[in-house]
């Protein structure tokens, strides 16, 4: 989506992998910081990391990260825990919003995932990588 945060992988692997946003879209493009247009194959996800929420605003508790409390929404919780029986990692974000009746708990493992929760749920956060 527009405004996503996206990372550029050069087909040299020696190249380091930079972070862009995409401004737009089109068959088989993307044009990214108004200054780059890249094909599909050269663009990965961000994966979320406890550091990148950490740059956030969020704090660290005993087995999440969380944004904001009940008593000033919205409460944003990512739990990052290892699933005991597929032994795989689960990421799972929590969204409670009580003044716009908002719940939501889904799987977020990329910052443009976290990014379109946000803005489904009307959220205007910055994300800051």
């Amino acid at each position: 989506m527009i405004d996503d945060w996206v990372k550029i992988v050069d087909d040299a692997p020696t190249m380091p992998r930079e972070y862009h946003r995409v401004d737009w879209i089109r068959t088989g493009e993307l044009g990214l910081d108004n200054r780059k247009i890249v094909t599909y194959p050269f663009i990965e996800p961000i994966p979320l990391t406890p550091e990148i929420l950490e740059k956030n605003g969020f704090i660290k508790k005993k087995n999440f990260m969380q944004l904001g409390n009940f008593d000033n929404p919205p409460l944003i919780m990512w739990h990052l825990e290892e699933e005991k029986i597929l032994h795989h990692l689960k990421h799972e974000l929590e969204i409670h919003h009580a003044k716009n009746g908002i719940h939501v708990s889904i799987n977020v493992e990329y910052v443009h995932e976290l990014q379109h929760a946000l803005r489904m749920c009307g959220i205007k956060k910055e994300i800051v990588l």
